[in-house]
């Protein structure tokens, strides 16, 4: 099951199910609903005349329609990225947004709390028997588990905190590598991408598939409920609303998923960062140190060269490999990896 979800979500396929399906579902909506109340408009008068006389030509127009908004939606993920993420978004509204998520994190870590504090009075109760607080201890355990998951998908400190669901999932996936190896994973994307591992990049790659079919969902969708919107102000019929609202309450479940599968991309370029450190030393020919403070020195001494162009600080830790310890060729070599491209490389500032 997991090679077919690769399959669908990497490659031609990921633009075909990711990108053109819901281009496609879009357009269907569209002509099975509000096109027969708007296609005595004049601009849609010769198109409608030309597709009733000759259906060949009608499946030409649709197709075509379909591939080149799917082709644009596909080419500009990343201000749509932008704009679910809150980046884009009016400072008011921002702050707004980031109140909201704050509050939302304290209310998920006040939830969580409670079940660890459930966990220790059946631990201590005595009127239960055995067997009813192996019950309970397991379903509390359960139920702080899972809400253990949605925390991960908050970055680790609050001046981290965007103002939507997507923004702090895929925050939480970025700052992975700093926080922890001192490793800015997103200022050196291309480079920790072309030291993946093969099978992890297309790890990464299928779950930023899934992520994408739902945001080009709930994009579309949002669409849709704008373009009923003002065909019930133009007055063609006030019923669109009700079209507007089936198409609002899929937008939000749409991005509700994307949200919730962001964790996949986290767990993808945790372990990208985990297991790439070393190769990408080797590429800049650097030694990673015994002492784990002087390895978050060494990276982000690295960072100051690519990004910065400074290059002092990086040489303590650079260390040409002996020549017998060089890589043989055909053994996994660079050249022979699949870089991991699938997120946006962001090459912004890290704290």
């Amino acid at each position: 099951m997991a090679d077919i979800v690769k399959m669908f979500t990497s490659g031609f396929w990921r633009y075909v199910v990711a990108w053109l399906l819901p281009c496609a579902a879009f357009l269907g909506g569209l002509l099975a609903t509000i096109y027969p109340s708007a296609k005595h408009l004049p601009v849609l008068t010769q198109i409608d005349k030309a597709a009733t006389a000759d259906t060949t030509l009608g499946l030409v127009i649709f197709s075509g329609v379909t591939l080149g908004l799917s082709a644009v939606l596909a080419l500009s993920y990343e201000p749509v990225y932008r704009l679910w993420e809150g980046y884009t978004w009016p400072k008011k509204l921002f702050m707004f947004g980031r109140k909201m998520e704050l509050k939302r994190y304290e209310s998920l870590q006040k939830r969580r709390n409670s079940y660890v504090d459930l966990e220790e009075e059946t631990e201590n109760a005595e009127n239960l028997k055995d067997e009813e607080k192996d019950n309970l201890t397991a379903y509390y355990e359960t139920k702080r588990s899972l809400l253990g998951e949605l925390k991960q998908q908050f970055p680790e400190y609050g001046q981290d905190f965007l103002p939507t669901r997507l923004g702090n999932g895929l925050r939480a996936a970025e700052r992975y590598g700093y926080e922890r190896f001192g490793l800015d994973s997103q200022a050196l994307w291309y480079e920790v991408g072309a030291a993946a591992p093969q099978e992890l990049a297309e790890e990464l790659n299928a779950a930023r598939g899934v992520v994408d079919f739902f945001i080009s969902a709930a994009t579309l969708s949002s669409a849709f409920v704008l373009v009923s919107i003002g065909a019930a102000l133009a007055k063609l019929d006030w019923s669109f609303v009700w079209y507007a609202l089936i198409a609002l309450v899929i937008s939000r479940l749409c991005y509700l998923r994307a949200a919730r599968s962001v964790g996949a991309i986290a767990r993808a370029q945790q372990a990208i960062v985990n297991v790439s450190r070393e190769e990408l030393a080797n590429q800049f020919g650097l030694t990673i140190p015994d002492e784990f403070e002087q390895e978050q020195e060494m990276w982000k001494a690295l960072k100051r060269f690519v990004v910065d162009g400074k290059a002092d600080d990086l040489q303590e830790w650079r260390q040409l490999a002996p020549p017998d310890q060089a890589e043989p060729a055909g053994e996994n070599t660079l050249s022979q990896r699949h870089p991991a491209t699938s997120l946006p490389a962001r090459r912004r500032m890290a704290r």
